[in-house]
């Protein structure tokens, strides 16, 4: 699905990135991306999509970080699609992704960039609010591929080679929240697969192909760099992907890269928890 005639407001466009928090377990990780995007002299605001199930204590702390929060319209993935997808082995918490698709009823703002709570921000990612509306990083393309993963099915490589929901440029409005609230009853699928399919022109449209380097997972970053495709003072962003989150892990062997970024993580963490007042 396509989405045309999204005309942003060339005198003062509103631009912010935005992220979500449905769980008070996740609480660290906004926090973190909240503070790494300041460090690294992004200037527009981070707001943050809540639900009703966060405790009184985590919206006084995002009161208390300045974070502007906006309530997010309760939407479900649909109880034959949870069942369906928990039985492929899909986490529990990805039920709560539903929540992410309400982004898209901003429509106060001109343009958004919205940023998963489990990633880190490494560089100034401002350049991303003039990429168009629906632009998005490779899934694991690049590393999984018949060359390098000659035991996967061409489902999957076909999987891997799409986009990764967990950074998008978009520009709100109703038609596209519509579109997905059609797909959330009529897939099967959670918030990234009813994303590509709403813009499954994306794998046609090379100037929707944001850099690797905007959404490289953290523990595949050495498959990245071991072939060649950056190093890792190239990346933008790391994405804590897998369970379990960076800020549950508190034993660590740094010498092992993986444990390293994790470690790393937590030191952007503690920096972050201490500059909102919380350490």
């Amino acid at each position: 699905m396509l989405t045309t005639d999204i005309q942003p407001n060339a005198l003062s466009p509103k631009r912010a990135y935005v992220t979500l928090l449905s769980d008070d377990q996740y609480l660290a990780g906004v926090l973190t991306l909240a503070y790494s995007l300041k460090q690294h002299g992004n200037t527009h605001e981070l707001i943050v999509m809540i639900n009703d199930q966060l405790s009184e204590n985590t919206l006084l702390v995002l009161q208390q970080a300045q974070l502007k929060c906006y309530q997010a319209p309760k939407l479900q993935y649909s109880d034959k699609n949870n069942l369906n997808m928990l039985s492929y082995g899909w986490p529990q918490q990805m039920i709560n992704t539903a929540d992410k698709l309400s982004v898209f009823t901003l429509t106060e703002y001109d343009k958004l960039v919205y940023v998963d709570a489990d990633m880190l921000v490494l560089k100034n990612i401002e350049f991303l609010f003039d990429c168009p509306h629906g632009s998005a990083a490779m899934d694991l393309g690049l590393i999984q591929n018949p060359i390098h993963t000659p035991d996967y099915n061409q489902a999957q490589y076909d999987y891997f080679k799409n986009f990764n929901s967990g950074l998008f440029v978009f520009q709100p409005n109703i038609q596209d929240y519509q579109a997905c609230l059609h797909l959330m009853q009529t897939m099967e699928g959670f918030d990234q697969e009813i994303l590509r399919q709403l813009w499954s022109h994306w794998q046609q449209t090379p100037e929707l192909h944001l850099p690797q380097t905007c959404n490289v997972f953290a523990k595949k970053l050495t498959d990245y760099i071991r072939l060649g495709f950056f190093g890792f003072t190239d990346v933008h962003i790391l994405h804590y992907t897998y369970q379990p989150k960076p800020w549950f892990t508190k034993e660590y062997q740094i010498t092992q890269t993986n444990d390293f970024l994790y470690y790393f993580y937590r030191e952007w963490m503690q920096k972050a928890l201490k500059h909102f007042g919380l350490q």
